[in-house]
């Protein structure tokens, strides 16, 4: 159903005049901040991809770049183009194109244990080994077992994979060399990619602490982290929040869907990003983020304007009193 609804509106968006499209996404992002999340590029997507929207083209984020990128005075007050799991393919896409936008801030948020052991991921083991691979419902019921934090990276299956053509993760050095450019830090993502909140409270703490000193062990000092899967509540809570941020001055990344303003880049906040992998054009991607930047601008207005009756009333109540 979720996959009708999306090709539907991305039929719809396709429709949207480019010159209205280019207006609406300068007006909508204007003065905000605006953060995607994406996960592999590549020309192509495999048949065998249970989940073949998180490959997207390089010459669609080409695109989604110029589009949001625009003159400095309509441009968003900042563009992050965010790439979780660190992947080889995200990495060489980065490595090309950061150079050539120096405006764009880039953030490669990488498991560093797997980085290392070259230990790759659970969707894709499902994918090399499922009777099935393109079945969702089968690998949505492969991820969640045994979640062994120690354990995880060190599985014989998981390293094979690190290196495999098709799974294939950026080297230590490939990270390293993307981190030393001037518009491109690099983040933790956790060791072993489990959803926080199927873990316990003490493996959930484990997990973090010990991803934190496997990054800082590789790369130097963390100051960014993404959690995997990414949705507030659901996929991680304040609780998981308030013990990374006791260990490390970190910025927290979400894949809550809004954009930000710039005095929300503060240590310790929790950040949105857009996931756009899911449309396969750059107008249904631009008309997704139009939109609800849209409505977050008219949330703050009608916030403003609640709080300023709120005011106004408080104002009249304290004077009626003060009269009688």
């Amino acid at each position: 159903m979720k996959r009708a609804l999306r090709n539907v509106f991305s039929a719809l968006a396709a429709l949207v005049p480019i010159a209205f499209m280019r207006r609406w996404v300068r007006w909508a992002t204007r003065d905000l901040c605006v953060a995607l999340c994406f996960h592999r590029v590549n020309h192509k997507r495999r048949a065998t991809d249970p989940q073949p929207e998180l490959t997207v083209t390089p010459e669609v984020l080409d695109e989604l770049l110029a589009m949001l990128k625009g003159p400095a005075q309509t441009a968003p007050a900042q563009l992050f183009l965010c790439f979780d799991d660190g992947y080889a393919d995200a990495a060489a896409y980065v490595a090309k194109r950061a150079p050539l936008n120096p405006s764009v801030r880039w953030l490669f948020f990488v498991c560093p244990e797997k980085i290392e052991r070259r230990a790759g991921f659970r969707g894709d083991l499902f994918e090399l080994t499922a009777t099935v691979p393109t079945d969702r419902v089968a690998l949505e019921n492969f991820l969640p077992n045994n979640f062994d934090i120690l354990g995880e990276n060190q599985r014989s299956e998981l390293q094979r994979l690190g290196n495999h053509e098709n799974f294939a993760l950026a080297t230590a050095i490939e990270c390293a060399r993307l981190g030393s450019l001037e518009n491109v830090t690099l983040g933790n993502h956790t060791n072993c990619h489990f959803r926080l909140t199927e873990l316990t409270s003490a493996a959930a703490e484990q997990e973090l602490r010990t991803s934190i000193e496997a990054f800082e062990r590789l790369f130097g000092p963390c100051r960014h982290i993404a959690f995997p899967f990414g949705a507030p509540d659901d996929d991680f809570t304040p609780g998981h929040v308030a013990f990374a941020t006791s260990l490390r001055q970190l910025l927290c990344w979400s894949t809550e869907q809004r954009p930000f303003r710039p005095d929300e880049l503060t240590s310790g906040a929790v950040l949105p990003r857009f996931t756009l992998y899911q449309f396969p054009n750059t107008k249904a991607m631009i008309t997704k983020i139009c939109l609800l930047s849209t409505f977050f601008r008219l949330r703050e207005r009608l916030g403003g304007l609640l709080g300023t009756l709120d005011s106004r009333l408080a104002g009249r109540g304290s004077l009626r009193s003060h009269r009688e």
